[in-house]
């Protein structure tokens, strides 16, 4: 099966005391999340599974949690 990536999804929380965005990007078998301050670069966490469809799974998970 071919690699499929996604394009990234980001997120941004703005108040009166936040500024702060969250990213995910799916690439094949894993997604890597980045999230931070908004006037930061932000940490960044890659995670990899079994296969595509276990990845995709988790970053939909992740995705609805946000919305």
């Amino acid at each position: 099966m071919a690699e499929s990536n996604v394009a990234p999804r980001m997120f941004e929380f703005h108040d009166g005391k936040s500024d702060k965005f969250w990213e995910i990007e799916l690439t094949g078998d894993s997604h890597t999340v980045r999230y931070g301050r908004s006037v930061t670069d932000g940490q960044t966490k890659t995670k990899e599974f079994a296969d595509e469809e276990k990845a995709r799974a988790s970053y939909e998970e992740l995705i609805s949690q946000k919305t």
